[in-house]
């Protein structure tokens, strides 16, 4: 185990997108506070109420994200263009660009030959290499997915 101030300890502190979690995690929670008001409990001088439980975590889980997000900002890990750098990766990109392209194929087209072409596409993009053995693999995986929800559960597939 690493000790604290070890290059391998503040590497793991240093993570992208570490900070900008922690704001949304915080904010995430200062929207949940009033909900977690509402309810009778510690703010209303009940400790046994039924919020009380909620209002306890709720303030716990701030504290701890509060006192990780002013750790982060004090070890340098709080910068945002490593976040971006890491989030608009290439393969972050492609990603998003293909889900968004099964999005909108998946209606004029069947949910087979979508999802096929997701597939394929995904996984080609992400390793240009033995297209023949994605194409396989892409068949194989939607003609599970169709006998399991189509014919076993019966669901209608989009």
């Amino acid at each position: 185990m690493d000790a604290k101030g070890t290059p391998k300890a503040e590497s793991a502190l240093q993570r992208p997108g570490e900070s900008i979690f922690l704001v949304i995690l915080l904010l995430a929670l200062a929207l949940l506070f009033p909900e977690a008001h509402k309810l009778p409990g510690i703010f209303q001088g009940q400790w046994a109420g039924p919020g009380s439980l909620a209002q306890l975590l709720l303030l716990v889980m701030a504290a701890l994200a509060g006192g990780l997000l002013v750790s982060a900002w004090r070890t340098g890990s709080a910068a945002l263009m490593p976040t971006v750098r890491y989030l608009f990766s290439r393969d972050a990109v492609l990603l998003l660009a293909t889900v968004i392209g099964y999005a909108v194929v998946l209606v004029p087209f069947s949910f087979e030959l979508a999802t096929f072409g997701f597939l394929v596409a995904a996984m080609y993009l992400l390793e240009p290499v033995m297209l023949l053995r994605k194409v396989i693999l892409a068949i194989a995986t939607v003609g599970v997915i169709f006998v399991i929800f189509s014919m076993l559960f019966e669901v209608v597939l989009p």
